[in-house]
Parts: structure tokens; sequence; C-alpha cells
């Protein structure tokens, strides 16, 4: 009877499914760190970009599962890795660093800026007297989908009657907002 034995020897080509794998030790803070790095560029991009959370999460689950489609028999080629973890890596790691890279090339490379003035309609006061952040509506529900630009300190705004935003339109689509100035 003839004896199999298992080579210690990352470097070969193939490795039999019972022999088990070892992850890389640059996995794990590489995966933090892209997640950190996605999560800080969302943040900023979107406070800017006229997109959606809603939009912005499909973005992510289009960045962050696509990778996983690669059929994984081709991925155990070139990296060592479990299919969790390679799973893992994608939603944790790869997702919000590529949507970040998404919304932040919208917001570098922008067109002509265009200016928009619309009316305060209406003030939202909340009810608590402890916080002076308000919402306005403009005028004909002018980016009403949008809270985040119609959002304002109360005792910035009170005396004012309109907003003009300065847009831009991103390269991917989404409007960019330059500037806002209360009149």
């Amino acid at each position: 009877m003839s004896q199999i034995t298992i080579s210690k020897d990352k470097s070969s080509a193939f490795r039999s499914p019972q022999q088990k794998k070892d992850i890389p030790s640059w996995i794990a803070p590489s995966i933090a760190g892209f997640w950190f790095v996605g999560l800080f560029l969302i943040w900023n991009a979107y406070f800017q970009t006229e997109i959606t959370w809603i939009e912005t999460s499909k973005w992510y689950l289009f960045f962050a599962l696509t990778g996983t489609l690669i059929p994984y028999k081709f991925i155990i080629k070139y990296i060592w890795l479990e299919y969790t973890y390679w799973i893992t890596a994608h939603i944790v790691g790869i997702g919000p660093i590529l949507t970040g890279f998404f919304l932040l090339l919208n917001l570098t490379f922008t067109g002509q800026p265009s200016s928009e003035t619309y009316q305060i309609s209406e003030i939202h006061i909340p009810e608590s007297n402890e916080y002076t952040i308000i919402t306005v509506e403009l005028e004909d529900n002018a980016l009403e989908e949008h809270p985040k630009f119609r959002t304002f300190d109360y005792y910035q705004i009170r005396y004012h009657k309109s907003i003009t935003y300065v847009f831009t339109e991103g390269i991917l689509g989404y409007r960019v907002v330059e500037k806002t100035e209360m009149n």
C-alpha cells in the first residue's frame, strides 16, 4: 500500500482538498483597512452628492457581490483563502472601498457649475427646544428626496427667504453640491 504525503510547500500550484488552508496574515488588516477607508470615503462623498442611501446601498451590494460571482476554483489558484473568508472579504472590505471610490470619482470629475435658487416654503422646527437643527421645505418640493441638502442650523437660516445651490454634474451622472448660499 502506498502512502500519500501532503507537502507543506505553499508555492505548489495545487492543493489537495484535505490540506488545511492557512489564512495569510495580511488578509484581516487589509479587510479592516478597506472597511475604514471605504466608510470614510462614502461618508464624505455622500453628503455632497445627490444620491440617496438606498442608491448608495445598491451600489455597495453591487460591488460587494460582483466579486463573489467569480468561480471559486479560479480564485483558489491565486489566493489561498477559504470560501467563507472570500465572501467576508467582499462584503466587509471590497464593497465599501469600491463604493467609496465610485462616489469619490463622481465627486472629483464634474462638469460646469449651474446655480438653482429655491424659495423656502416651510421650516420644520422640532418640538424640543434642545436642538437647533431644522429641515426646510423648498418650493415645488425641490430636493424632497435629499433632506441632507435641506438641513440647517436654525440660527443660520431663520432670516433668509431662499437658498441658492451651485450644482455640478458628476462624471457618473450624480449631481454634486459645490456651494450653498442663503438669500
